[in-house]
């Protein structure tokens, strides 16, 4: 049995500002699944042990992908 590929893009932005000679910020911003791509698991989609209910035989339920995610990120080096 075969079913849709596993696909998603993670991307990141960053930049760092200078306060003195040894200390400065950086900010920095991840998302992860950018495309907000679903992908259906096609094994979910098998029916139970007992065939006498075979009403969600096809249907997929089950997800491979997570939804967007993103985080931010603020860092103080010294």
């Amino acid at each position: 049995m075969r079913g849709p590929g596993y696909f998603g893009w993670d991307m990141g932005l960053a930049k760092a500002w200078k306060i003195t000679e040894s200390k400065s910020i950086k900010f920095s911003w991840e998302v992860f699944n950018v495309t907000n791509s679903v992908r259906f698991d096609a094994a979910g989609s098998l029916p139970n042990e007992d065939l006498v209910d075979i009403t969600s035989f096809g249907k997929l339920n089950a997800e491979l992908t997570n939804p967007r995610v993103m985080q931010f990120a603020l860092r103080f080096l010294f």
